[in-house]
């Protein structure tokens, strides 16, 4: 019984984490440069710390093959450790949920054999 909870337990917050992670980004408006010279800017809210990010596209017209590839940066001068020490958390507790989920699985497979 004990390790039923444990399993249901740990399941249940690694499905919280995965949907808080989907839910951590809010996308606003695209602007394209006109310049002509394929940028693109995305504005984004982190919507656990608060922040406003954007991240600036580039691709370059002259080497079709390579892939647009983006920049984050923080406007108006604030810090990026809020959002690099929250995804490292939620990284770890992630990891130890599904760890502990799996180890109760596998150790109620055990017992029962």
């Amino acid at each position: 019984m004990k390790s039923t909870i444990f399993i249901a337990l740990n399941i249940t917050v690694f499905i919280a984490l995965v949907f808080a992670w989907s839910e951590r980004w809010t996308y606003g408006p695209k602007i394209t440069s006109s310049e002509g010279d394929g940028k693109i800017a995305v504005y984004k809210k982190d919507n656990w710390t608060g922040q406003i990010w954007i991240t600036q596209y580039t691709s370059s017209s002259e080497d079709f093959l390579q892939p647009a590839y983006g920049v984050d940066e923080v406007p108006f001068g604030e810090k990026e450790w809020p959002r690099v020490t929250l995804t490292i958390m939620w990284s770890v507790l992630t990891l130890l949920s599904l760890f502990f989920s799996i180890y109760g699985i596998l150790s109620r497979i055990k017992k029962e054999n």
